[in-house]
This record gives structure tokens, C-alpha cells and sequence, in this order.
């Protein structure tokens, strides 16, 4: 969902949602042209790839987290002083990330 404060009052007034049909999203990072989200046992990629502000495609950054506990589940996307994308994933859970690269 994105809010939008159109007359600067300071109390937002216009909305637009983004990304319909995920599961239990936990942490989102607007980046241009697009947004990481991690959502269950997925880091995600979803591009605006036309500018109308609503998700166009899907890309599985990583996948495999753990799911057991929510409150543990994939979180905390911060960018580094150095331009790398952490999240963190809380303990008492078990995952099995793989990537383009394998497991």
C-alpha cells in the first residue's frame, strides 16, 4: 500500500495498493522501480516496470526461510552504509535458503 499526502497536510489522503496476494509480508524497501518485500519463507523483488505504482512482476530473490513462528519469520530489510540488503530471521527457526546459485 502506498500513502499519499496530495494536499500537505501532513495527514495522508490518497492510497494505492501496490501488491495484492502476498503471505504475511513482514518488511518492505521501496527501492526505484520497484520494492523488496519479505513475505514467508520468500525474499522478494516486485518491479513497477511501467511507473503506475502497482506491482508488475515477481522475482524470488531467496527462498527457503523458515515459517514455523511468525514472529520469527524474515524481517528488518536496512540497506548497509555500503549498499548491501540485510534482513534478519529470528531464532527457533530452521530454513534452507537457496539461491540462483544453489543451496
Amino acid at each position: 500500500m502506498i500513502l499519499e499526502d496530495t494536499d500537505g497536510d501532513g495527514v495522508a489522503d490518497q492510497h494505492t495498493v501496490f501488491a495484492e496476494g502476498l503471505t504475511v509480508p513482514h518488511s518492505v524497501m521501496p527501492v526505484e522501480g520497484g520494492a523488496y518485500v519479505c513475505s514467508t519463507t520468500e525474499l522478494l523483488f516486485l518491479a513497477d516496470h511501467d511507473g503506475d505504482d502497482r506491482a508488475d512482476a515477481k522475482r524470488v530473490v531467496f527462498s527457503g526461510f523458515g515459517n514455523a513462528d511468525v514472529h520469527h519469520m524474515i524481517h528488518g530489510l536496512r540497506w548497509s552504509p555500503w549498499g548491501d540488503l540485510f534482513f534478519t530471521q529470528s531464532i527457533y527457526i530452521n530454513s534452507f535458503v537457496e539461491t540462483a546459485h544453489g543451496p
